[in-house]
């Protein structure tokens, strides 16, 4: 049985679903043409794959949500799996950048500060997927 919108409403860990997929979307517009990344192929797949694949991800998470077929356990494991692979994916970017603010010229100091952010905002969602899954541990009911 699908839940009652207004139930849903009142549960925090469906909103942070909505913050979660705001930063997603941030950060993937941040990276467009990103140069830090170039330096391994294997880094950017993840990193994007992270980035746009939990956009999708947290789409369908909503969706089962509002209708009802979303269980507790897998909620709890999608924001565990999404709590490491954003902090991962975070963690290359803010790598790749410390390697390379130095090495560049002035003229993409822009480029870079975007992708910094994209970074520090994986890292933020990566601890907004973490709240997340603490909140449906303590506060949800098994459905």
């Amino acid at each position: 049985m699908a839940p009652v919108i207004g139930d849903l409403l009142k549960r925090p860990s469906f909103w942070i679903q909505f913050l979660e997929l705001i930063l997603a979307v941030i950060c993937i517009a941040l990276l467009q043409d990103s140069l830090l990344l170039l330096t391994s192929i294997h880094k950017a797949v993840l990193v994007y794959m992270v980035y746009s694949g939990f956009i999708l991800i947290t789409v369908m998470n909503i969706i089962g949500k509002v209708l009802g077929e979303i269980k507790k356990k897998m909620a709890m494991l999608w924001s565990l799996v999404g709590c490491v692979l954003w902090i991962a994916a975070a963690a290359i970017i803010l790598e790749s950048y410390s390697n390379f603010k130095d090495l560049l010229p002035p003229a993409y100091d822009k480029k870079f500060r975007e992708e910094l952010a994209a970074g520090i905002l994986g890292l933020i969602n990566g601890l907004v997927y973490l709240a997340e899954f603490g909140l449906i541990t303590k506060l949800e009911s098994e459905e």
